[in-house]
C-alpha cells in the first residue's frame, strides 16, 4: 500500500489488489494526505499510517465496520422513499387557490392598465405586457403548485 501510495500522483488513486470482495485503492489527495480506499458500490476510505501492520489493522477495522451502517442505511433509504410518495401525491392534488389566483391576476391586469395608461404609454404596450403576464401567470402556476409543497 505505502510503494503503490508513494507512486501516485497527487489526486490520483492506484489499484492495489483485492480484498473480501472489495477493490482495496491507494490514493493521494491535493493536500498530500494518503488514503486507502475500498471500493464496492461506494468507497470506504481511511488514512494510511506509515506501519504496514497498522494499515492491514486499519484495513482490517474498515472492513468490520461496514455492516454495521448498513441498518442506517436501509432507515434512510425507507424514508427518503416515504418521502417521495408524499411528493407524489401532493404534486398531483390541483391547485386549491387557483380561482383566488385568476382573481388576483385579472385584478393585477386591470391595474397595470390603468398604471400604463397614467403614465402615458401606448395600448400596444398594455398588449404587449398583458401578454407577458399571462404567460408568467401559467409558469408561476405550475412552479408555485410544484415549490409549495
Amino acid at each position: 500500500m505505502l510503494e503503490a501510495t508513494s507512486r501516485c500522483k497527487n489526486g490520483e488513486t492506484s489499484h492495489i489488489e483485492k480484498y473480501k470482495g472489495f477493490e482495496v485503492l491507494a490514493e493521494k489527495n491535493y493536500t498530500r494526505l494518503h488514503n486507502m480506499v475500498l471500493r464496492g458500490q461506494v468507497d470506504y476510505k481511511a488514512e494510511l499510517f506509515t506501519s504496514p501492520v497498522g494499515n492491514m489493522v486499519k484495513l482490517e477495522n474498515l472492513s468490520h465496520n461496514i455492516p454495521q451502517g448498513i441498518p442506517e442505511l436501509e432507515k434512510r433509504a425507507g424514508q427518503y422513499k416515504r418521502n417521495m410518495e408524499q411528493s407524489q401525491t401532493e404534486y398531483e392534488k390541483p391547485f386549491v387557490q387557483e380561482a383566488e389566483f385568476k382573481e388576483k391576476t385579472a385584478r393585477l391586469y386591470k391595474l397595470n392598465i390603468q398604471l400604463g395608461l397614467e403614465d402615458g404609454r401606448t395600448g400596444n404596450v398594455v398588449k404587449e405586457k398583458e401578454s407577458r403576464m399571462v404567460a408568467e401567470a401559467g409558469s408561476y402556476h405550475k412552479k408555485t403548485d410544484i415549490n409549495s409543497r
